[in-house]
């Protein structure tokens, strides 16, 4: 027995599995009813969705067409890559890391710009193991944890220069995305919805849409995940991970105001953005 091995079951015994959980009943209820206008279906992408429509604050609304979500565009059709075309992208955003990105390039639409920035997780290393053994049947403490410290506080750069992009003047229409389109999509979609004035009830809602890809995305991230049987792990009970629990961003966004007051002031003050810039993207992506 190895001594992850080992740790792992000197954490697990005498636990209970995490509790299955229906990826539906995680799904939140729009405040602004799009008629699933926002759900764009590619042959060979998932999760694909326009970040278009929301409500702000204010009473302005965010236009649509302009920013997109997506989990991974690597397998895209000719179709695929037309119906890109076609919405005018300009600009990808690529949130996978070197390891995800390499041996699976995206498939990038004629006249748009390829731009790779790696949010580094540290999937694998020694204190997320010590994690997942600690938090066995409370794994939505380890999300907790990947969205404060590792994504916000140790990325917070890459999701600042997402933002100064999508500020300029040819920055739009774009995509951002990842593997999933869940955590670090998810998390780039809840900053820049922020910085636009929309309510953080329609943040969240809008990142409990991904459950309605789960089984295709479980389906494809299980496949990596293999490396917990390593340790004496099951991949099903690492089902919790893979759901967008709109607590997880309820926690996070939480986060964000109790450390530094604001999401904008986390933006201003971590991330590196200006007033310019945010003055820019409301102006730009705002009706």
């Amino acid at each position: 027995m190895t001594r992850r091995q080992w740790l792992a079951l000197l954490f697990t015994r005498g636990k209970p599995r995490p509790t299955p959980v229906d990826p539906n009943s995680l799904i939140l209820d729009l405040p602004d009813d799009d008629g699933g206008a926002r759900l764009l279906a590619l042959e060979q992408a998932i999760n694909f969705r326009d970040l278009g429509g929301y409500r702000t604050t204010d009473g302005r609304r965010v236009k649509w067409g302009r920013v997109f979500r997506s989990g991974t565009l690597s397998a895209l059709s000719d179709s695929d890559l037309t119906t890109l075309r076609q919405l005018g992208v300009k600009q990808i955003f690529d949130l996978r890391s070197p390891k995800e990105s390499v041996p699976a390039p995206d498939r990038v639409p004629e006249g748009a710009d390829y731009v790779s920035l790696p949010v580094h997780s540290n999937t694998g290393g020694a204190r997320q193991m010590f994690s997942l053994f600690r938090y066995y049947n409370r794994l939505e403490k380890v999300l907790f944890e990947t969205y404060t410290r590792i994504y916000l506080e140790r990325n917070a750069p890459v999701f600042g220069e997402i933002l100064r992009r999508l500020a300029e003047e040819q920055g739009t229409p774009a995509v951002i995305h990842c593997t999933a389109g869940k955590d670090r999509t998810g998390i780039a979609s809840a900053l820049l919805l922020a910085s636009l004035g929309v309510p953080e009830s329609t943040i969240i809602a809008d990142y409990s849409l991904t459950n309605r890809y789960h089984a295709p995305l479980a389906a494809t991230i299980k496949q990596q995940m293999r490396v917990v049987e390593r340790i004496g792990l099951n991949p099903d009970d690492m089902d919790p991970l893979l759901l967008a629990n709109p607590e997880t961003m309820k926690a996070a966004l939480g986060y964000l105001q109790q450390r530094y007051g604001s999401i904008e002031a986390y933006l201003l003050q971590r991330a590196g953005v200006d007033e310019t810039t945010l003055t820019r993207l409301r102006e730009s992506l705002l009706e």
